[in-house]
């Protein structure tokens, strides 16, 4: 997890559609270019969802995330607190270094919603908190899925995001170097990676609500 910046002409540039869209395609084909990513995601918030600014904020869980997804999977967030969508590239932290990229915008990150939505033909309304899973090919996004996250708390939400990242990096992991360059197979293996994992999630979630003496007649064959 890297700082994700724009800086040109020696100043660092406003947030806007433009260099939103190029840069982030730019930044991914580099990563892909250096080894330094198979795939991509968005962890998408707002001030709605003060958990996953405190997961990104807390210097642990972070450092988890960074490990966990490593040189396969680069995640992308927004940081709506700062003025510009611009890299720091005079700052010598280690934070250069690493696989998470913050994105700061000038207000609210909902404005960068309508962007999202537009930029990838998007006909419904996305959920806050949410994960965009996505892949780069010939100077496009070529594919990608959402994952809306349901946690409120804290350890949860931290939890729920590292099952999210785990799965896409296994699924990563199982790719050989020769076939690096096949894009779209290498983003079909993450797509079920991560669908097994919500499908084993949701179906947890329905047993829980599921009445307790239905479920044990149904289990028992008495239903």
């Amino acid at each position: 997890m890297v700082p994700l910046k724009i800086f040109e002409d020696g100043s660092i540039h406003e947030f806007n559609n433009d260099n939103f869209c190029h840069g982030i395609i730019e930044l991914c084909e580099k990563h892909i270019d250096e080894n330094r990513a198979l795939a991509f995601a968005f962890l998408i918030y707002d001030f709605c969802n003060p958990q996953i600014f405190k997961v990104l904020e807390d210097i642990h869980y972070w450092n988890a995330l960074n490990a966990i997804s490593g040189k396969l999977l680069s995640i992308y967030y927004i940081h709506s607190r700062e003025k510009y969508f611009a890299e720091d590239l005079s700052a010598a932290s280690e934070i250069e270094r690493r696989s998470m990229y913050p994105i700061s915008t000038g207000n609210n990150s909902s404005h960068l919603h309508p962007i999202l939505k537009n930029y990838l033909s998007l006909d419904y309304n996305v959920k806050l908190p949410s994960i965009l899973f996505f892949q780069v090919e010939g100077g496009l996004i070529s594919d990608y899925f959402i994952v809306e996250l349901d946690e409120e708390s804290i350890e949860k939400s931290f939890i729920e995001v590292k099952s999210y990242i785990e799965a896409a990096v296994e699924r990563l992991k199982m790719i050989a170097p020769e076939y690096y360059g096949n894009s779209q197979p290498i983003f079909e293996s993450l797509k079920q990676g991560i669908g097994s994992i919500r499908f084993r999630k949701v179906l947890f979630r329905n047993i829980q609500k599921f009445p307790v003496k239905l479920l044990l007649g149904w289990l028992l064959g008495k239903v």
